[in-house]
């Protein structure tokens, strides 16, 4: 199945990375491209627009960079710190078996209908490829996101929530493999991002 990309000019949000050596990014990327993790995405549930196109887009474009930058989160308020070299690039078709799988579940957090939207919960579940078909748990990762672009325009914001989420399974992926240090996470520009189990209530007593 193919999807058109929205392209949006104002949310064109993977620019050059500042600051860091072309030599460095260079070698990092063709590393990269050299012994690239596949990753099959099983399934985006959950509250999507009829037609779910714009946000399936999105999730795609997420996976088309070279280089990601990155935010520290130690020490206060995240600051911009490496480029992630992309390890992880999504397949089409049906699985051979050596992939990574990706499923992601979309909510909203106010619980009302689609028109009224404001933020978004998404889940992304994670699974390494020899855990696949063996019943082994995933990892999830789960956040709130709200966005710095009006809903009314539908076809952007959806794009724009739908490259959230694909940058959030990346982040997922890079964590997973160790690629990504913990207390750093892949920048997600335009969007506020609040991890749900942050958010969570501690248990009565």
């Amino acid at each position: 199945m193919r999807f058109g990309v929205v392209v949006v000019a104002a949310l064109a949000l993977t620019g050059p990375a500042t600051g860091i050596p072309a030599e460095k990014r260079t070698s990092a990327i063709a590393r990269a491209a050299e012994w690239p993790n596949l990753v099959f995405l099983d399934r985006v549930e959950g509250l999507l627009p009829a037609d779910s196109s714009d946000f399936v887009a999105g999730v795609d474009q997420a996976f088309d960079p070279d280089f990601y930058l990155t935010e520290d989160r130690t020490g206060g308020a995240p600051r911009v710190s490496m480029a992630l070299a992309n390890r992880f690039r999504r397949v089409r078709g049906d699985p051979f078996g050596d992939e990574w799988h990706v499923s992601m579940r979309i909510d909203t957090p106010e619980g009302g209908p689609t028109d009224s939207l404001s933020r978004l919960a998404i889940t992304v579940a994670v699974l390494r490829p020899e855990a696949v078909g063996s019943g082994a748990p995933a990892d999830h990762v789960a956040e709130e996101f709200s966005f710095d672009l009006p809903f009314q325009l539908r076809a952007a914001w959806f794009w724009h929530a739908g490259r959230a989420a694909g940058l959030l399974a990346v982040e997922a992926l890079h964590h997973r493999s160790r690629d990504l240090d913990p207390d750093t996470r892949v920048r997600i520009d335009g969007a506020v991002r609040t991890p749900v189990e942050l958010r969570r209530s501690p248990p009565h007593r």
